[in-house]
């Protein structure tokens, strides 16, 4: 046979080593006996190994993923029946056969968020403590064909490849747990093999290979900060336990990587011992199945394992999700080499997952008084259970939980009505009820999980009891103006006494427009053709989105749905959006024309408005969802896709739009196309400021002003604001939404008003820079946590500048794109965001701190750090207007002229796309 390591070091032709004279001829331990000594041909059927979930225990897992929040523990994700099964498969893993499958899970029911979620809540029942992966702290490796990387097969980490995986173990870590995703179309099996079997036979066969596996003299190349470079054994005997720590890269290497001068090669008898290892593990394999939804765990010092290659193609892509977990309490003890270790990967303090309070200047923060502790009954919730047989669903929430998507269960099917629930004051320090329901987690959630939250169940109570005191509330409800709102003045711990009111709002429906007055304001060109137009009460509403979409149907239209969307604030933006889509040339890839125009009566004046307009919905959803689901699609694909995109930038900048202002990878659709591959189309045209992480900074410096500009809570200094405002933009007023839509309405953002034709063109391509760098990475969005947005990003979110997948010939021109950009200058914002917390850092020594009183001044730091660079920005702006500026005033701003046109960002990934066919 074969030797399975093909390329050692040396070049001498391998012994036999059952003959070879090892001169330290030490005792050799005994025969290992009991349960983790196991064949794998002596398991006749996988149910020996796998736990199969019944309905219930799904159940009760669906239940403990609703009720999440932001931390993932036996605590937080509560499983009262199967927390108990599962501890015992932990005792397996440690003093058991060392494996445990656990089956039943459909992961393509669940999102990817939620699916990491299950993971670790599970999880945290097997192994509490998550080990760090990587040098900068990930928890999650992701164990799939990165098809894009440029480097060879063989030449990629094991995890980004497809190539065969020698036997082996994972560096220092207790346990291994996978989640599997989706597998091959062929291959890819994941094989184990006990490491005590192992020893077994060659103690029976081969004492002095068992021998020599056991001295500490094997070179170990391991340049990672969780082990150290040095000689080991890679088996050991110790407190009673046999371990392994077989890590063949680390021994072989690989073939363009140089090993450190000072370390040893492998000599002839240890290549043919290490291969001897691989020939028993071969012999000895258990093959685990790898189905959709599995979670498998594996002692990583007591059995080895391996993967077969394998082949992906378009419809089946192997992709597993990986973890390093320790149980605390059943955890072996480990020698001292292998101990540093594991020290590192579980509890490095440098390391953000488990951080220490850094020494700085901070108040100490007191234990809140009695009227507010959550100890004194006074302020106990008795139940965030949803009542029985419920009338109330919530559809989702935004991150601040101040707009919750509620809707009555008879509202569904029958004309949409726009009807949202408004919450008060969610930041009052006072009100204990707020924290209890800790509304600020809502900002580290997705809309959906928002929903799901402990503010939003309770709330989800309080109108079940308020909506029950009605006589008829359902004709309430439906005969209340569009877009009214229901509003809860405060959050109380009673149900019964919160202050809940149906507000009629009229103003909104004041401001509608009839579609003659929009023709006649609009003055269309000819090639302009208005859409038909469709009453709102034959649509039939089937879900909220988002803010300001919405899932319909239209009557006697059953199973085709589409995309409604309305305004409930100001109907500005809208109409706006609405001339876009209009006066938009065709482009297969932009959006076409609405299919309707929504219209509504009025009730005063009896004329018709248009209150929304209708969209073509696309089933495959947005490039966001893709990027979050892992499955990231193989680099000619995405480069057509980035060809696409910055085609349809351009033709927007060429069309009477001349902007797009606000490029993200949700307002980016996937769409089937005759051709095979999927296409992408840019959607959503209501042109609002870009959100924190993606605007460029002369959109985010205006914004910044901007907002001050139109607080009314922040005094006499509002109107320092406004003047600076008028200071760029003369025609600038603070936003007022009972304002109506005229035809002098330019843009909902002002701050590409303040821009020339050239700087409008680098903006966008600022974003597409930014936008093309997520699509090669794989990132859903950029991690920038002083925004909302930033806060609501999965754990292991990409952060912008760090390049890995994306093609060598790309990232010049991404650099280029993004001129400007804070990671550029190496400017970091104080905050990070580890296992669903928010930490603040210090940007010096790298330590963190979960303090309320260090994140609040940091954070007040960052913010005056913020406003400071802004108005530097306006004074520049306005110098020169006026005379040569200064050359470090020049330097500040020098990214305005430094950004490639739209043509040539097209023209870059074409020559791409030319070479990478040759």
């Amino acid at each position: 046979m074969a030797p399975f390591l093909q390329e050692p070091f040396c070049t001498e032709s391998l012994p036999d080593l059952h003959t070879t004279k090892i001169k330290e001829q030490n005792a050799v331990p005994s025969k290992i006996v009991g349960p983790l000594v196991w064949d794998g041909k002596q398991f006749k059927d996988v149910n020996e190994y796998t736990y199969r979930l019944s309905i219930d225990e799904v159940c009760e897992i669906e239940d403990a993923l609703g009720n999440f929040q932001n931390q993932a523990n036996e605590q937080t994700f509560v499983l009262p029946t199967l927390g108990t099964k599962l501890k015992k498969l932990a005792q397996e893993l440690h003093h058991g056969r060392g494996f445990v499958v656990i089956s039943g899970l459909d992961s393509k029911r669940y999102s990817p968020e939620d699916n990491i979620i299950i993971f670790l809540g599970v999880g945290a029942y097997l192994g509490e403590t998550r080990g760090m992966q990587t040098d900068d702290g990930k928890l999650f490796a992701h164990l799939r064909d990165a098809k894009q990387m440029k480097a060879t097969q063989a030449d990629r980490p094991i995890k980004d490849s497809n190539r065969f995986a020698a036997f082996h173990n994972d560096l220092c870590t207790d346990i291994i747990a996978i989640q599997t995703r989706s597998s091959a179309e062929s291959g890819g099996e994941q094989l184990i093999a006990s490491v005590s079997q192992i020893y077994n036979e060659l103690l029976k066969t081969k004492p002095d290979v068992a021998r020599l596996l056991l001295k500490p003299d094997w070179p170990m190349d391991i340049r990672r900060r969780f082990c150290n470079t040095d000689t080991r054994p890679l088996f050991w005997k110790h407190e009673g336990k046999l371990l392994a720590s077989v890590i063949p890269d680390a021994l072989i290497g690989f073939e363009n990587v140089q090993r450190p001068a000072n370390l040893p090669k492998l000599n002839i008898a240890q290549v043919s011992a290490l291969n001897e290892v691989q020939a028993l593990a071969h012999r000895f394999k258990l093959s685990l199945p790898t189905r959709e939804g599995d979670l498998t765990f594996i002692n990583n010092f007591a059995v080895l394992h391996a993967r077969e290659e394998f082949q992906d193609s378009e419809q089946n892509r192997r992709y597993l999700v990986r973890m390093w977990l320790k149980n605390n309490e059943l955890a072996w003890k480990l020698p001292e080499q292998l101990q540093t270790g594991n020290d590192m990967i579980f509890y490095d303090e440098k390391l953000p997952y488990h951080p220490t309070l850094p020494t700085l200047n901070a108040r100490s923060e007191a234990a809140p008084a009695w009227e507010h502790s959550f100890l004194n009954p006074a302020t106990r919730i008795d139940s965030l259970s949803l009542v029985g047989n419920p009338t109330w669903d919530v559809d989702g929430a935004e991150p601040d939980g101040r707009q919750i998507w509620a809707i009555p269960r008879f509202a569904r099917y029958k004309s949409p009505r726009r009807i949202d629930v408004y919450v008060g004051d969610l930041a009052d320090s006072s009100n204990p009820s707020l924290q209890i329901l800790r509304p600020g987690s809502l900002q580290l959630a997705s809309r959906k999980a928002a929903g799901q939250s402990d503010i939003s169940r309770h709330i989800l109570r309080a109108l079940e009891f308020w909506s029950s005191q009605f006589e008829d509330f359902e004709e309430e409800y439906m005969s209340s103006p569009f877009g009214s709102q229901i509003t809860i003045a405060t959050v109380e711990v009673d149900v019964k006494r919160m202050d809940i009111a149906l507000v009629p709002r009229y103003d909104l429906e004041r401001q509608w427009l009839s579609v003659a007055s929009l023709e006649e304001m609009w003055d269309l060109p000819h090639d302009a053709l208005m859409p038909p137009g469709i009453d709102i009460e034959e649509l039939r509403f089937k879900e909220q989105l988002y803010d300001s979409i919405g899932l319909v149907e239209i009557d006697g239209r059953e199973g085709e749905s589409l995309v409604l969307k309305t305004i409930s604030l100001d109907t500005k933006a809208l109409y706006h959006e609405l001339n876009t889509l209009i006066t938009l040339p065709p482009h297969p890839n932009v959006s076409p024309p609405p299919l309707y125009f929504v219209t509504k009566k009025v009730r005063f004046g009896g004329k018709r408005g248009v209150c929304g307009f209708l969209m073509s919905y696309y089933p495959l959803g947005t490039v966001d969802a893709l990027l979050r689901s892992g499955n990231c699609p193989d680099l000619p694909l995405l480069l057509k896709w980035a060809k696409q995109l910055t085609e349809a930038m351009i033709h927007v900048r060429n069309s009477p739009a001349r902007t797009y202002t606000d490029l993200n990878p949700r307002n980016i659709a996937i769409v089937e196309s005759t051709e095979g591959s999927p296409e992408l189309v840019l959607i959503d045209y209501d042109q609002g400021t870009p959100g924190y992480t993606r605007a460029p900074p002369e959109i985010k410096y205006v914004t910044t002003i901007e907002k001050l500009a139109c607080s009314n809570t922040i005094g006499p200094i509002q109107q320092d604001y406004i003047s600076l405002m008028r200071s760029l933009i003369p025609s600038w007023t603070p936003f007022d939404p009972s304002t109506r839509y005229t035809k002098d309405y330019l843009s909902p953002s002002a701050a590409w008003l303040a821009l020339n034709t050239d700087e409008e063109e680098g903006a966008m391509a600022y974003m597409l820079g930014k936008q093309l760098w997520a699509l090669f990475e794989g990132a859903a969005d950029y991690p920038e946590p002083a925004s909302v947005a930033g806060f609501r990003l999965p754990v292991g979110s990409l952060e912008f500048g760090a390049f890995d997948k994306t093609p060598l010939a790309m990232r010049d021109i991404i650099k280029r794109c993004t001129v400007g950009a804070d990671e550029w200058n190496g400017i970091r914002q104080p905050f990070v965001i580890r296992g669903g917390k928010i930490y603040a850092r210090n940007l010096e020594t790298g330590e963190v701190s979960d303090s309320v009183a260090i994140i609040q001044e940091s954070a007040r730091a960052w913010w005056e750090f913020e406003i400071e660079r802004s108005k530097k920005y306006f004074s520049i702006r306005k110098l020169g207007c006026e005379r040569q500026l200064s050359p470090s005033d020049e330097a500040f701003v020098n990214f305005l002229s430094k950004r490639p046109g739209l043509d040539a960002v097209l023209q870059a990934i074409e020559t791409t796309i030319r070479n990478e066919s040759t």
